[in-house]
């Protein structure tokens, strides 16, 4: 009995929740309506005493959209921009505006145009030049992820120097892994390599205790031995990683324009 009280009283919930998010949706659309009715009515007021129909016509609604803009409201800004520019194909200010607005909504694809129109009215415009060079420096990236790679890149690169193939694919995480422990092994096999030779000689100079003497300087060889064979099959799996992950998505490109338009970048490490 508990339990159908309770899953009744959060249908009801889930109901009025329902209910309370329709009502409002309706009462924005409502007073956006009322809003542009008002504004249509301001336009056709104005227009009667416009000097210059065109030009005049198209500042209303370019305002509108400063206004909108202003308020966060990119969305409703774009439209009035845009329209402004129907008006006026020539208003460089509502096309840059309209552009303006795609950027904050992060709809790269559709601001990117845009701004090239700004560019064909004015190839001096700042603002325009300055997209136009953030938005090309993506695109170029982009090209740049196309374009063939050849695993002799990366691993002639590991060969020099372990861990160097694989920054070059733009796994850096593991590069610096497979750098540090390459380089820690090898310090440590020199270590034993150098103390084997200490000891070892130790041991031919020493008249007691021989015996103990000769199996530390063994231990120390085995030692070097077995930090030796890491090394090296940590240099040749280096080599190997980095010819196989050669074109790697981090290696095409870390930085791209996805189907959405949204500028997206990968943090993603693969092994």
């Amino acid at each position: 009995m508990k339990k159908s009280i309770l899953f009744m009283i959060i249908i009801c919930l889930i109901v009025s929740s329902a209910a309370s998010a329709f009502y409002e949706e309706t009462e924005k659309a409502q007073s956006e309506d009322e809003a542009m009715s008002v504004f249509l009515q301001q336009v056709q007021t104005e227009s009667e005493k416009m000097k210059n129909p065109v030009r005049d016509k198209a500042m209303l609604y370019f305002k509108k959209g400063e206004a909108l803009f202003k308020a966060k409201d990119y969305k409703n800004a774009a439209r009035f921009f845009y329209a402004s520019v129907k008006i006026d194909p020539t208003f460089k200010e509502g096309w840059k505006n309209t552009g303006f607005c795609y950027y904050q909504m992060k709809q790269h694809k559709y601001a990117l145009p845009l701004f090239r129109k700004v560019m064909e009215l004015d190839p001096e415009d700042k603002d325009a030049k300055d997209f136009m060079e953030y938005y090309n420096s993506f695109i170029e990236k982009k090209q740049k992820a196309t374009q063939p790679r050849e695993p002799i890149d990366s691993i002639w690169r590991s060969a020099v120097l372990p861990g160097f193939g694989q920054m070059h694919n733009g796994q850096h995480l593991k590069g610096v892994l497979v750098g540090a422990s390459f380089a820690l092994s090898t310090a440590l096999t020199i270590y034993n390599v150098a103390d084997q030779h200490t000891k070892y000689d130790k041991y031919l100079k020493t008249n007691e205790n021989q015996e103990a003497a000769f199996k530390k300087a063994e231990e120390a060889a085995t030692s070097a031995l077995i930090f030796g064979l890491v090394a090296g099959g940590l240099y040749a799996a280096g080599i190997v990683d980095a010819g196989l992950s050669y074109n790697s998505p981090e290696a095409r490109g870390v930085v791209y324009i996805n189907e959405s338009g949204a500028v997206m970048a990968s943090a993603e490490i693969r092994w």
